[in-house]
């Protein structure tokens, strides 16, 4: 909750600060860079991710992804298991605005994502004594495809809001909020 707390603020603080008006570009028709930091929401955790993707080609766009989240599973007598998925993915995306013929101040875009995570377990019972259990290579974690859909909306021509959906971030479906810098 107090990383949501914070990425609130910025996106306030961003917001605030800059000119409302429209981008006049294409980022991916341009084959400009772009950095995304952001939060999500998600029934295994809150994914915190850095995303970068580069034009290559007018409409796509390729880039990478390292994502962390951790959750805990409680029981009635003060046990828990505590588990930490930490994932990278490498990703491409098809952006839809000239297929659909939008204003430049928005990117739609959706795409696959190929990735590797590894999850970490830690069982602590309730007198304090914990034990570790890597489950790399047990089938809980590993390799994974992902599926992304997401949109932009920029503030300006430098700065945007970012939402996705999908299986990209780190192997659990889930959604994703963050601000996106144009990289020049």
């Amino acid at each position: 909750m107090k990383h949501l707390k914070i990425l609130l603020i910025v996106i306030i603080i961003a917001l605030s600060g800059f000119s409302t008006s429209q981008a006049q570009f294409n980022p991916y028709t341009d084959l400009n860079g772009m950095a995304t930091l952001g939060l999500g929401a998600s029934g295994r955790g809150i994914p915190i991710f850095a995303r970068f993707e580069k034009g290559i080609k007018d409409n796509i766009s390729i880039g990478g992804q390292i994502s962390n989240r951790s959750f805990r599973n409680n029981y009635f007598d003060g046990d828990y298991w505590r588990h930490t998925v930490i994932g990278i993915a490498g990703r491409g995306s098809y952006h839809f605005n000239e297929l659909l013929g939008l204003d430049d101040q928005w990117d739609l875009y959706s795409g696959v994502s190929l990735g590797y995570y590894v999850l970490s377990t830690r069982y602590v019972n309730n007198n304090g004594f914990g034990v570790d259990i890597d489950y790399t290579g047990t089938g809980l974690g590993g390799l994974y495809l992902g599926f992304i859909s997401g949109g932009r909306y920029f503030i300006n021509d430098r700065l945007a809001l970012n939402v996705e959906f999908g299986g990209g971030s780190i192997g659990y479906w889930d959604g994703t909020i963050g601000l996106t810098l144009q990289l020049n």
